[in-house]
């Protein structure tokens, strides 16, 4: 009996020191990984990538807002309080967009989105991206049914500018005290509509990346983000293709978020070849073994 009590205490004691075992690697992994929980990466169809600041390798809000409100004297200030878009404006720079070169953008109101080619109006309700309703070619920044009580707050608005020197220049379109339509509207003045949110978007000339910052996420009404899409999206060809980080809130955007969509790399359109630029092998022969300019009709040989 002395034998049989002797291995049954050191059996228990076996399995509370695996227990034991067990809970000490779950509580350090949680640990371990529980800072970067709401990292997110995301790759879309057509090759476009995004990271936002907690993604290792990711922008830094710190470090990349630009605020373009009372601190730039070559900031304008376009829209508020309407639906309607405006535009069509000139890019300062030529921007790479799913294989177009894109030379003029707009702005689609109160909405949170801009376009690129053309203007999209009274599109107020966000839905998952690629939306048509956005048309071609667009970038979602804080899609939602906004609004602007420059009541409350004297700098609401959309307003965009110019940073930099060429190559590396930034355009940035920035959304001061941007907040839901209702307070915006009806509750103008007032304790909700004073409190909305900032953020903009970041087109950067050097990589035609796009990068989006949110300053404030937390407005004072229940719907000013409730509904917030974020993403991008273009059409390379006949199809719509698209990349999406948020849709409507989901999942949620914290304050102090950055994230950039990076364009494919290489580019998808590095390499592009034509009927009229494609050598004639025949030709090309004929240069490199005799040093004569060869055309279609035949040789011409200079000497």
């Amino acid at each position: 009996m002395q034998e049989t009590h002797t291995s049954e205490k050191k059996d228990w004691a076996a399995k509370l020191l695996a227990i034991a075992v067990v809970v000490f690697m779950v509580s350090s992994t949680v640990v371990l990984f529980a800072p970067d929980a709401s990292a997110r990466e995301g790759t879309g169809s057509f090759g476009y990538t995004f990271k936002d600041n907690l993604e290792s390798g990711g922008p830094s809000y710190s470090t990349d807002w630009v605020e373009l409100v009372g601190h730039s004297a070559s900031t304008t200030l376009i829209s508020y309080s309407t639906d309607g878009a405006q535009g069509p404006f000139d890019l300062p720079f030529d921007f790479e967009w799913y294989e177009q070169t894109m030379t003029t953008w707009g702005n689609g109101g109160d909405n949170g989105y801009i376009t690129f080619g053309g203007v999209v109006s009274s599109q107020w309700t966000p839905y998952h991206i690629p939306a048509t309703q956005l048309g071609k070619n667009a970038i979602a920044g804080g899609w939602f049914d906004g609004g602007f009580c420059r009541a409350s707050n004297s700098d609401a608005g959309v307003y965009y500018a110019t940073i930099g020197e060429t190559p590396n220049r930034k355009f940035i379109v920035q959304y001061e005290d941007q907040g839901a339509w209702y307070p915006s509207v009806y509750q103008c003045p007032g304790t909700a509509a004073a409190d909305a949110l900032t953020w903009q978007i970041q087109l950067h000339e050097a990589t035609n990346g796009v990068e989006i910052l949110f300053e404030d996420v937390q407005g004072g009404y229940g719907s000013d983000n409730e509904y917030m899409t974020v993403g991008i999206q273009g059409t390379p060809a006949s199809s719509l293709e698209g990349l999406e980080y948020s849709y409507r809130q989901n999942p949620d955007v914290p304050a102090e978020t950055a994230v950039l969509f990076s364009s494919p790399e290489p580019p998808v359109n590095d390499l592009r070849l034509t009927g009229s630029s494609i050598p004639d092998p025949v030709s090309l022969a004929a240069q490199n073994i005799f040093g004569a300019e060869v055309t279609n009709k035949g040789v011409n040989c200079d000497r």
